[in-house]
């Protein structure tokens, strides 16, 4: 059997984004204005990839660095992946909701250094309690349910969502 490292898992997530995004990218391109939030879902997955190699460098860059910068980015691109989505479907971006929200979980994310441990699963639950708003938003105003009649949600720690809408 394989036996990769976490660092291998990382850096392969990270080039995956980056070709995401140039798939993304060259279909912008090709079909100009026609098909809206592409641009974004082109910008988002360039924004997790460097947080994945900025993850990935933890323990050789100052955690400062690895830790908030990463942070910031991972969630600079969901937002980016959320207002794309919003654009495809013609509906308006919620900048107004969703800028103040990053703007006071900067401190959150920036506790990295002081609080390893602890800060990570402040994170975990910030990205738990994030991600189905991001969901839920997209979802009521196209009027998608999950099969039991409720709007789908996370399924753990990981801070995305693991079934699909």
């Amino acid at each position: 059997m394989l036996n990769l490292d976490l660092r291998t898992i990382i850096l392969m997530s990270g080039i995956l984004a980056v070709l995401l995004a140039v798939v993304m990218l060259s279909v912008r391109l090709s079909h100009g204005k026609t098909l809206k939030g592409l641009g974004q879902w082109a910008v988002a997955p360039l924004l997790v990839s460097v947080a994945t190699f900025l993850l990935g460098a933890r323990g050789q860059i100052p955690d400062f660095i690895s830790i908030l910068g990463a942070n910031v980015l991972l969630l600079a691109g969901v937002l980016l992946f959320h207002f794309g989505t919003r654009s495809f479907f013609e509906l308006r971006p919620s900048y107004r909701f969703w800028l103040p929200i990053m703007l006071l979980a900067l401190p959150l994310l920036a506790t990295g250094p002081c609080l390893i441990t602890a800060e990570q699963s402040l994170i975990n639950g910030f990205f738990d309690a994030v991600t189905p708003l991001l969901i839920q938003q997209v979802s009521e105003e196209l009027g998608v349910t999950s099969t039991t009649g409720t709007v789908p949600t996370t399924g753990g720690t990981t801070g995305f969502p693991t079934s699909p809408i």
